[in-house]
C-alpha cells in the first residue's frame, strides 16, 4: 500500500509553518510547544495553554521572540483534549494552514523521554504530571 499526505502550502514568511505540539497528560492540554525553523536553526518556545510564555528550554534553544498565539488556539486546544483522552501522556502535532487546523501526528514518547530540560526543575514539573491509573 502507498499512503499519500496532502502536502501542506509554506506560508511567504521567514522560517516557514509553524509546528504547534501539545502536550497532555491524562487527556489535558498542559503545555504548548512552538518549533521555529526546524530545517535551519531549530529553536522552540513552551507555553502554557493561556499562552503565557514559560522559562525553560528543552532540547533546542528559546527563540528570541514570542509567537503569536494561533488565531485557531482555542480549537486546537479543544483538538488535542479530544484525541488525547484516555492517554497519561501524548504531544499531539497540530498546524494552522490559513484558518484550517490540520493534525500532523500524536506522539506518545517524545524524545524517548530524554528530553534535557533547562533549569532541571522543569524536569520534575513534566514528570509530576504524569499519572498512571492502576486500573
Amino acid at each position: 500500500r502507498i499512503l499519500c499526505e496532502e502536502m501542506l502550502p509554506a506560508p511567504q514568511t521567514e522560517g516557514g509553518l509553524l509546528d504547534y505540539k501539545i502536550v497532555c497528560f491524562s487527556g489535558k492540554p498542559q503545555f504548548i510547544q512552538v518549533d521555529f525553523d526546524r530545517f535551519t536553526h531549530h529553536t522552540h518556545n513552551f507555553y502554557d495553554p493561556e499562552w503565557q510564555r514559560l522559562p525553560f528550554e528543552c532540547t533546542y534553544p528559546q527563540h528570541s521572540t514570542d509567537a503569536a498565539p494561533p488565531s485557531r488556539l482555542k480549537e486546537m486546544l479543544a483538538l488535542a483534549e479530544t484525541l488525547a483522552a484516555g492517554i497519561p501522556l501524548v504531544r499531539v502535532d497540530l498546524y494552522q494552514v490559513g484558518e484550517r487546523v490540520v493534525v500532523g501526528e500524536m506522539t506518545f514518547t517524545p524524545d524517548n523521554g530524554f528530553y534535557p530540560f533547562q533549569p532541571d526543575e522543569w524536569d520534575r514539573i513534566f514528570g509530576s504530571r504524569l499519572i498512571f491509573s492502576e486500573s
